[in-house]
């Protein structure tokens, strides 16, 4: 069998906030309420999308995984790797897809950190003499 890997949207979008390990698994992702594309025609669920056990694009208290790649869902389910242990870039996540993460799926997501640039602020003091 002979795997072809494309890529769609944003080229590279990486949706991991840092090189720390990450635990995904293959899951089908369902094209069920995804609509095509008006220039191209192409079902495509973006990396970042928030995925219920079944690969259903969700966002609340059903989450399970989130979209590691974007997958073209033009022609039926298709494979994805769904993350369920690392940490993620939630502002890049929320850019890409134009959907802000709800709380009940953040909750749901137990293994899933979500980072974003402001979480990097650090207070610091000087010393005066």
């Amino acid at each position: 069998m002979k795997v072809v890997q494309n890529e769609y949207g944003k080229p590279g979008i990486d949706i991991l906030f840092n090189l720390d390990p990450y635990s995904a698994r293959p899951i089908m992702v369902d094209d069920t309420e995804v609509s095509a594309d008006e220039k191209t025609g192409k079902k495509i669920v973006k990396a970042g999308s928030i995925l219920s056990k079944e690969g259903k694009v969700v966002n609340d208290d059903t989450a399970r995984y989130v979209l590691l790649k974007d997958v073209d869902v033009t022609n039926g389910k298709a494979p994805g790797a769904g993350v369920y242990r690392g940490t993620l870039d939630k502002k890049k996540i929320e850019e890409y897809t134009s959907v802000t993460i709800e709380e009940a799926a953040e909750l749901a997501l137990r293994g899933i950190i979500f980072m974003s640039d402001k979480d990097l602020d650090y207070v610091t003091t000087t010393a005066t003499p």
